[in-house]
């Protein structure tokens, strides 16, 4: 069964969303912020992980220019969580997919059941 690394700051939309992925049967933990997703990620093997942007202490993607340092982890799919839309945070395509960033979806428009959605399809 594949493992989904959550991050996420906000207690509430991290229950809605691990309560969506349990019942669809996928299998997901979850932290609320950068130094604990780096200390799972050291810990245990993930197939995909569903990252918060706006964190505190340290932003989403300083957790991915963490990854990125890692041979064993720079190649994890990611997918964005944010509640700003992507073009505010100036990155590429290009940028995007250097990083393993697979999705970047805006929290306002995501219900949990299409979170759940969008993680099926990456983890086919």
């Amino acid at each position: 069964m594949a493992r989904i690394l959550l991050v996420e700051d906000d207690r509430l939309l991290a229950g809605l969303y691990l309560d969506a992925m349990a019942k669809a049967g996928l299998k997901a933990v979850s932290v609320n912020d950068a130094q604990s997703a780096i200390d799972k990620l050291d810990d245990f093997k993930f197939d995909l992980m569903l990252l918060d942007l706006m964190l505190p202490a340290h932003n989403g993607l300083e957790v991915i220019y963490e990854l990125q340092s890692h041979n064993d982890l720079k190649n994890l799919p990611v997918i964005l969580l944010s509640a700003t839309k992507l073009d505010a945070q100036f990155l590429t395509a290009r940028q995007l997919k250097q990083m393993s960033i697979v999705e970047y979806l805006y929290k306002p428009d995501v219900l949990p059941n299409q979170l759940v959605e969008t993680v099926r399809r990456w983890l086919v």
